[in-house]
């Protein structure tokens, strides 16, 4: 996101399944406020090893929309 604006919180996603299949199981890890500075972080903890994808999920202030970020994929050892 370049902005902010609208958004009212972010939602940190992931999956240890196919990011692309509508029916994989996406576990929210946490959530995480917008701010004015636009800069959130987060930190998984207790990773289970294993090929693992992220995503994010802006959901906007007015509560029933949302912005669904690209999948980030790693490989946790």
């Amino acid at each position: 996101m370049t902005t902010s604006i609208g958004i009212d919180h972010y939602e940190i996603q992931c999956t240890y399944e196919d990011p692309n299949d509508e029916y994989s199981n996406w576990s929210t890890l946490g959530v995480t406020f917008a701010t004015r500075a636009n800069i959130v972080k987060f930190t998984h903890q207790a990773v289970t090893p294993g090929f693992i994808n992220y995503r994010v999920i802006a959901v906007l202030t007015d509560g029933r929309s949302s912005i669904t970020s690209g999948i980030h994929s790693t490989t946790i050892e």
